[in-house]
């Protein structure tokens, strides 16, 4: 009788996914894990230093032990031992924490000195160090049903009660206790309050829904820790300072998004209360008509910058770092008639000095590795920013009229005055680096002959001092202790020095005097700033009473002008808050140093259940992962079997980062499909036959991050192995030849490549101004094919052009091409149809997928064959930004898309006649769309941000003769490109 045959169903490249899913991963910055690690141990962390940081690495482990013990006289001990990096790897000051796998904080070792609002500290690292910590003892807690849930599950991220908190909940609380333990930080200082009362003065009313970190408008992410902080301090005030504590212990058994139910029922009034009580008293002191003029004769230059620092007089113009958040970050140029020019391209928020000749001096930072970034000086001739120095760390610099450069120098875990030649050929230290001693904002003296700057001293000093030109200090300006001096400036006549203080609690300009031969300075305030006036600049005219200053407003920024008026004596400003910092001992632990040691940090700690339907079966099973503090191992791992068949699956994934760059990447998998139905001539369904597919393989990976570029290579190898079962089990026996009864042994390569030069202002609807690009390939050697090895690639390259036509946000023009080859005698490799990120219908993640290949208004695989090509034009336009809450759901901003996708697939080669290339349609007829999608910016639980589409799309063309496409709504995870 006649052989039955199969019914082949259409299978997906598990191999080529898998070989490439370890593609572009991104480095963590400023923590390098191939540095000689070291380790100390104490009763309740383990701190891990590279060796230059040791001794910095000892006092934060001092300073950990007393902040553990301080918080815990409040607050519940976090459970096991806290793991504490000091990295020295980025010149920016940044700390983080996590209590996932297990407790770990990591502190960059960069004083905040260029942070005006963290500038209020007796020692900078017992004040991160506080508010790291309290994140530890925040998040950790876990009562009532989590508890339990975590005696079964581990510390499984889920399943903590502060993940379902909004940020601006464990940032204040953070923030309210570096203040409260310190008796610094930013509850203590002056700009949250300003900011807050900037804000009511302005007639904003905010509610709890618009604080997210992924705010966009003024004052962005920052409202978070602004508000969070005013709230829990305003809590303390009415309810005592066990109040705070208390709400923890509530919460940490509570149900998610109740937390403004949980505090009604615990203070009588709930967080949207107490917002209220910190919008009331910010306008306490004034009322909402007050004149708000902050210098004599003030005249506003600017408008619409969320930020704006470091003004320097060019002629009759400023130069400035500004953020208009529509665009990146730049310098700008402003006249005296209010007309504003970008003159280059910025990162951060460095000084624009004016030089001879019409360039510009400023610093920047920049990658030196794919975990390093530091800060070197650059001068701007016409457009084009020429690199002065290389890897020597400098910021904040200043020119004389020769060109001599100083700027301030960092080191580990402080900062130091240094002078650099006109070239930046030689870098020569005014003074020697010391832990108890930060330097800021150094300037020359008009006759070059000085240096105005300010010195911070452990303890609490900020002080303005000038120093001769070998680093000798020769005068000291101001010393304040529990408030901040900044900014000093030069006047014309090189007797008198502009500064900031907040001495008053609000910060506000300050011109200290003296007579040549004379020691004695007179100080007055020149200013009545009634929110915040900051980096006043003084006209360089000797004798000139023009000062350009920054003045802070509620819809951010603006900088303008006034007059040096006769000032009120600073001896009748009283300080409105007591010099109250931390005046501990210094805080060092002596214990041995150890190697770093990873093992106990990858042990696993919790497990996730999975459950899903696997071709008509229940699947059931677990997975859980581990990574050690500074990177170097990650892994993760899982496990699941059927419930309805004798079927195992899982896999295991291992990357290695111990040598910086590559990392090496390991990978074992199994899993099960089903190949097909089994026909008998008579047309009976014999059974079916199903597949085991396991896949070795392993790969290097590879970045090279700038921060205006990006560009990332990998390579992959490794063998999948296909086996056979059927059922009824004794079926296979039945099939004609052997094919079904070996081990199939396929071999492949994968190569992947990705670069991007496009820009992504803060408040952009789309990358701008750039390309992106893609490649990826497999060559997959397979002996039952026809050819014995098969090739498939995959490209793709997009465009991107801004378009300076109003709103919040540029107009975009998008253009995409991509393009898909292979040799495979399987006509259905590549796929044409749906939306890049399709939320219903997706067909994977698969190398040649519809993903790589969208057309919006058909199904994912409309099309399918050997050759695909793929275009897709859009304009772009921003549409409403809401910035508010709705619910657990922040809405950020809105854009319109106006598109057209067009897309063709057909057969070449050996598929030609295989004749199995086009699924519903004929080969190489194209299909094409137009249509529109609203793109939403959007952040779940208040933080996580994601986008999502809703589009209506109009096919063009039809699918047969006899059918069209009919037009219909997508949903779409982003946007299709």
């Amino acid at each position: 009788m006649p052989s039955p045959v199969i019914v082949r169903q259409r299978l997906r490249g598990l191999v080529f996914a898998g070989a490439l899913s370890g593609l572009f991963a991104v480095p963590a910055l400023g923590q390098r894990p191939d540095a000689h690690w070291r380790t100390i141990a104490t009763p309740h962390f383990r701190v891990h230093f590279a060796p230059p940081n040791e001794e910095l690495a000892r006092r934060a482990a001092g300073t950990a032990e007393w902040a553990y013990a301080e918080l815990a006289r409040e607050l519940v001990q976090p459970r096991g031992t806290i793991e504490l990096v000091v990295s020295d790897d980025a010149d920016f000051s940044n700390g983080f924490t996590t209590n996932f796998p297990t407790n770990r904080i990591v502190v960059y070792a960069q004083p905040p000195v260029n942070v005006s609002s963290l500038r209020n500290y007796g020692d900078w690292m017992t004040l991160v160090v506080t508010h790291e910590l309290t994140h530890v003892f925040h998040l950790d807690r876990s009562r009532g049903v989590w508890g339990s849930l975590q005696k079964i599950f581990g510390r499984n991220p889920f399943i903590f009660p502060s993940a379902y908190e909004p940020r601006w909940m464990s940032e204040g609380i953070a923030v309210y206790y570096e203040s409260r333990i310190t008796g610094g930080g930013r509850i203590v200082g002056s700009e949250h309050r300003a900011l807050a009362r900037a804000s009511a003065l302005a007639g904003h009313s905010l509610s709890l829904g618009s604080l997210s970190t992924a705010r966009t408008s003024f004052p962005g992410g920052e409202s978070v820790y602004i508000y969070g902080s005013l709230i829990f301090d305003e809590l303390a005030r009415e309810e005592g300072p066990a109040s705070v504590p208390a709400f923890i212990e509530r919460s940490s058994a509570g149900w998610p998004f109740l937390y403004n139910r949980v505090a009604r029922k615990q203070f009588g009034e709930s967080f949207s209360d107490l917002l209220a009580a910190v919008r009331d008293s910010a306008l306490g002191a004034r009322q909402a008509g007050a004149a708000l003029a902050p210098l004599s004769g003030w005249r506003p230059l600017t408008s619409g910058f969320d930020d704006i620092s470091a003004p320097r007089w060019r002629d009759s113009s400023i130069v400035f770092s500004g953020d208009l958040g529509r665009e990146t970050r730049g310098a700008y140029s402003v006249d005296l008639a209010g007309r504003v020019r970008r003159i280059g391209r910025r990162i951060g928020a460095e000084p624009n000095v004016p030089l001879s000749g019409g360039s510009l001096l400023t610093a920047q930072l920049e990658f030196v590795g794919p975990f390093e970034i530091r800060s070197d000086l650059y001068i701007q001739r016409g457009r084009r920013l020429h690199r002065l120095t290389h890897g020597q760390r400098l910021t904040a610099p200043d020119a004389r009229a020769d060109g001599e450069i100083v700027a301030v120098q960092a080191a580990p875990g402080t900062t130091t005055l240094a002078r650099v030649s006109a070239d930046g050929r030689l870098v020569r230290r005014l003074l020697t680096a010391s832990l108890d001693t930060q330097w800021a904002a150094p300037r020359w003296s008009p006759t070059g002959d000085a240096i105005a700057a300010v010195r911070l001293i452990r303890g609490g000093h900020s002080q303005i001092v000038v120093l001769d030109t070998t680093g000798l200090v020769t005068r000291l300006v101001a010393d304040e202790q529990g408030s901040v001096s900044a900014a000093p400036a030069w006047r014309g006549d090189g007797r008198s020095l502009v500064f900031t203080s907040d001495r008053t609690g609000i910060s506000e300009a300050y011109v200290a005097s003296w007579m040549a031969g004379d020691t004695a300075i007179a100080l007055a305030r020149v200013s009545d700033a009634v929110t915040a006036l900051s980096e006043p600049e003084p006209a360089r005219a000797s004798g000139s009473a023009r000062l350009a200053a920054i003045w802070l407003g509620g819809e951010g920024m603006t900088l303008g002008t006034g007059e040096v008026a006769a000032g009120v004596p600073a001896e009748a400003d009283t300080a409105t808050r007591a010099a109250r910092l931390l005046a501990a001992g210094l805080l060092r632990d002596g214990s041995a140093v150890r190697p770093y040691h990873a093992a106990r940090q990858l042990l696993p700690r919790y497990w996730m259940p999975l459950a899903y339907s696997g071709d008509n079966a229940l699947v059931l099973g677990a997975t859980t992962s581990a990574s050690d503090v500074v990177g170097r191992h990650l892994y993760s791992a899982s496990v699941a079997a059927s419930t309805r068949r004798n079927e195992q699956s899982g896999g295991i994934g291992y990357s290695w980062s111990g040598l910086g760059r590559p990392v090496v990447e390991l990978g074992a998998a199994q899993g099960w499909d089903g190949v097909g139905r089994v026909i008998a001539p008579n047309g009976d369904v014999l059974g079916a036959v199903r597949r085991r597919t396991r896949i070795l393989q392993g790969g290097l990976s590879s970045t090279r991050p700038r921060t205006r570029t990006f560009l990332a290579a990998s390579v992959a190898g490794g063998i999948e192995l296909r086996d056979y079962t059927s059922d009824p089990s004794d079926l296979l026996g039945s099939l004609p030849g052997t094919y079904f009864r070996q081990i199939h042994r396929r071999p492949f390569a994968a190569l992947g490549l990705a670069g991007s030069n496009a820009q992504a202002p803060r408040r952009s609807i789309s990358l701008e101004d750039g390309l992106t690009a893609t490649a990826s390939g497999v060559r997959l050697w397979d002996r039952d094919e026809r050819r014995g090895a098969h090739t498939r690639a995959v490209g793709a390259i997009a465009a991107y052009r801004s378009l300076d036509l109003g709103g919040f946000a540029h107009h975009v023009l998008a253009l995409r091409t991509a393009g898909g080859w292979t040799d495979s005698e399987d006509g259905t490799d590549l796929s044409v149809g749906g939306a890049a990120s399709d939320v219903l219908g997706s067909d994977g993640l698969s190398l040649g997928s519809s993903r790589d290949f969208p057309v919006r208004g058909y199904a994912s695989g409309t099309l399918a064959g050997t050759r695909v090509l793929a275009g897709s034009f859009e304009y772009r336009v921003p549409l409403v930004m809401p910035a508010s809450g709705i619910g657990v759901l922040y809405v950020d901003r809105t854009s319109l898309g106006v598109f057209a996708d067009a897309a063709s697939a057909w057969c070449g080669g050996p598929a030609r006649s295989a004749g199995n290339c086009a699924t519903g349609s004929t080969p190489g007829t194209p299909i094409a769309s137009v249509g529109a999608e609203v793109v939403f910016r959007l952040a779940l639980a208040y933080d996580a941000p994601f986008a999502i589409g809703v589009g209506f799309a109009k096919p063009i063309g039809r699918l047969s003769r006899s059918e069209a496409a009919a037009p219909g709504v997508y949903v779409s995870l982003d946007r299709s490109f």
